[in-house]
């Protein structure tokens, strides 16, 4: 339950930080009511979580496997975004739409750059300026653009095999250890 206070909590703290009037860190040039690329994934984490939740409870029993799933199906859904728009980078494709202060067609970016720039830009209060800055940090630093593609490989491919260890676990495993 605290968990899920918690994640409430931040989230409407999130909403209000990109919302309120004289927002310093909303992305640029982009409109009041707009969200960052982390916040999306932060409502996407949310209907897949309740989603779950609701499947695994409507049945009389509850679905134990099912309610054990929040957790790594979100990591797995992260990991594969993650690893997706890494490849994007690597390939070289052009971003297919605005992630955070990446507008679309833009070359794409390391995975980790839209989270590493959205999380310091609204819940650490860096703000746009911060989006700014690492933006051109980005652009004039080779190395730097090196370790965001090694960092983020370095989250994406051990929460896969933590992700699809722990699914294979809750299936696997039997009832009443799944649940636990």
């Amino acid at each position: 339950m605290t968990l899920f206070g918690t994640f409430v909590t931040e989230s409407l703290q999130r909403s209000w930080h990109l919302w309120r009037k004289k927002s310093t860190c909303r992305v640029s040039n982009v409109g009041r009511y707009c969200f960052d690329f982390t916040h999306w994934n932060i409502l996407v984490s949310w209907v897949i979580i309740i989603a779950e939740l609701v499947v695994g409870t409507v049945p009389d029993p509850p679905w134990m496997r099912i309610l054990a799933m929040p957790v790594p199906s979100i990591f797995l859904v992260f990991a594969l975004e993650m690893l997706v728009f890494e490849f994007m980078y690597v390939f070289e494709v052009p971003t297919p739409f605005r992630i955070s202060s990446v507008p679309k067609g833009e070359p794409m970016r390391p995975a980790l750059y839209a989270l590493l720039e959205d999380i310091i830009a609204v819940d650490g209060k860096g703000g746009t300026r911060f989006r700014d800055r690492l933006d051109q940090r980005y652009k004039c630093s080779p190395p730097f653009r090196s370790m965001l593609h090694r960092l983020t490989m370095l989250w994406a491919v051990p929460q896969v095999v933590v992700a699809g260890g722990t699914l294979a676990g809750v299936f696997i495993a039997d009832r009443e250890l799944a649940y636990t």
